[in-house]
């Protein structure tokens, strides 16, 4: 069978404003991506001296340093990200986040856009407080799902609450983009039982271990399993 040729492929990039590395929706779909045989991957993330350049050797890894100034981050990667996909004749461009979507939207040729709205941005916790905030995303994200050709959403809810925000109702109407449900279900393992967490941390066997992954913020139901756990003693 010939070889698949270099200028047959489809270049894919996938820009994510953080650390690819510490994000595993993007690894998956990296993983997966690099699976097929045609297909060349870039990545514009965040500078990160952790990534595991052997997993992901076939990967031209674009790592952007920004501002830490929260009002300045978001310009700052969005210009620098711009200016890549603009260098680069990408086939496919997916914006991995909300903050991702202006910079994906900048290429100088008709390619296609794919939106991962892994959240519903405008209605996170962080910002119930900040009607300015919520007002400013929503409008945002309205002005470039029009430029966009797919939008990947984690569950069929997310997809309902979305297009009743920016009332994308007419399911016919072609300059809607197509939505398409990918679930953020882990890998299948082989479940190994360990007793590693009680050894280390030196907990006996009649106490339970509820381990809680994620960032620590208001909202996030923490203080409830907290709560519980102490109505279970």
């Amino acid at each position: 069978m010939a070889q698949t040729s270099i200028y047959n492929m489809k270049k894919i990039c996938i820009i994510f404003l953080g650390k690819f590395a510490f994000d595993a929706r993007c690894i998956n779909m990296a993983e997966a991506l690099l699976e097929k045989k045609n297909v060349r991957l870039s990545i514009i993330s965040l500078s990160d001296e952790k990534k595991n350049i052997t997993k992901f050797n076939g990967i031209k890894f674009y790592s952007l340093a920004i501002s830490k100034i929260k009002i300045f981050k978001y310009y700052d990667f969005y210009k620098k990200a711009k200016k890549i996909v603009q260098k680069n004749s990408f086939d496919c461009i997916i914006a991995s986040d909300l903050y991702s979507l202006a910079s994906a939207c900048q290429s100088k040729k008709n390619i296609n856009i794919v939106y991962d709205c892994r959240e519903i941005y405008s209605e996170l916790e962080a910002h119930i407080s900040k009607p300015l905030y919520r007002w400013f995303w929503k409008k945002y994200e309205k002005y470039y799902l029009s430029k966009v050709n797919n939008v990947m959403v984690t569950a069929p809810s997310d997809e309902f609450v979305l297009r009743k925000i920016h009332q994308l109702t007419d399911l016919q109407d072609k300059k809607h983009p197509n939505f398409h449900t990918i679930y953020n279900y882990p890998k299948k393992t082989v479940l190994i039982r360990s007793s590693l967490l009680r050894q280390k941390f030196q907990i006996s066997k009649d106490c339970k271990i509820i381990l809680y992954q994620g960032v620590i913020q208001k909202g996030r139901g923490i203080d409830k399993l907290i709560k519980l756990i102490a109505r279970e003693e």
